[in-house]
């Protein structure tokens, strides 16, 4: 689920960083952003995500609602892993103000 279309050695060691966690975190937990800072902030929607779907990713973009740009990468979960130039531009992008 976290490393769908991640291969070789790149998926090895998304792997290897895995650890447990409970279910609830996706499932059952509620989450309040009334005490969420009030800072614009910008989503990168990761379009192969088997973990947090399109769907769940805009609710959660919807709750926030502090979203200023919404950055869709063709990649699963661990987007950091996968591609993670693409990241790297998208950050340097927004710091720099473009």
């Amino acid at each position: 689920m976290f490393a769908n279309g991640i291969k070789g050695e790149k998926k090895d060691f998304a792997l290897k960083c895995m650890c447990s966690e409970s279910a609830k975190l996706m499932v059952t937990e509620i989450v309040s952003y009334k005490d969420f800072p009030d800072i614009p902030m910008d989503w990168i929607l990761t379009l192969k995500d088997h973990t947090v779907p399109q769907k769940k990713q805009r609710q959660n973009i919807k709750y926030l609602a502090k979203i200023e740009n919404i950055y869709e990468l063709d990649t699963c979960h661990n987007a950091m892993i996968s591609r993670p130039e693409h990241i790297v531009k998208i950050i340097y992008g927004a710091y720099k103000g473009n």
